[in-house]
């Protein structure tokens, strides 16, 4: 076993590997929870830039709110997919513009919600976790099954 960690590439592709198993989990969790890290800015309007893990996928978000309502702090949130779906078309359905531009996975969607008195925008920058996963696996099996090339001293 000592033999088989000999050097620095397949130590490597065991930490890719295990970064890809990690990967996977957040996959799988974001089938049914939605997971937010949102960073504020305070400002004129409050923007607030997150990372969503959602829909099999994570995405770079900014929000702009149209209303200062609190001071903002750093939080993380946790809640079901559904019940957030639900709840934003109970809620937003007044006046929504979404424009949605996604190639397997990868896209932009940017939405504008009127609520009369105040304007929220969110652009939403999205990558999906198989492309993590695919990447890493193939990356530690090159790191980890690879046998390393015996050099030719000339004489």
């Amino acid at each position: 076993m000592k033999e088989f960690f000999r050097g620095w590439r397949r130590k490597a592709g065991c930490i890719t590997l295990m970064m890809a198993c990690l990967f996977v989990t957040g996959w799988v969790r974001s089938f049914t929870i939605q997971d937010r890290v949102e960073f504020p800015r305070w400002s004129r309007d409050t923007i607030i830039y997150g990372i969503v893990s959602d829909s099999q996928s994570i995405s770079w978000q900014r929000e702009k709110r149209g209303l200062k309502l609190s001071p903002p702090s750093d939080n993380w949130f946790r809640f079901s997919s559904r019940a957030q779906r639900t709840a934003n078309t109970e809620v937003f359905h007044l006046f929504e513009y979404v424009d949605d531009q996604s190639i397997c996975g990868f896209g932009r969607t940017y939405q504008e919600i009127d609520l009369g008195f105040s304007t929220h925008t969110q652009t939403r920058y999205v990558i999906p976790y198989w492309f993590f996963v695919l990447s890493l696996t193939l990356l530690s099996a090159n790191l980890i099954l690879r046998t390393p090339t015996k050099r030719v001293v000339p004489k």
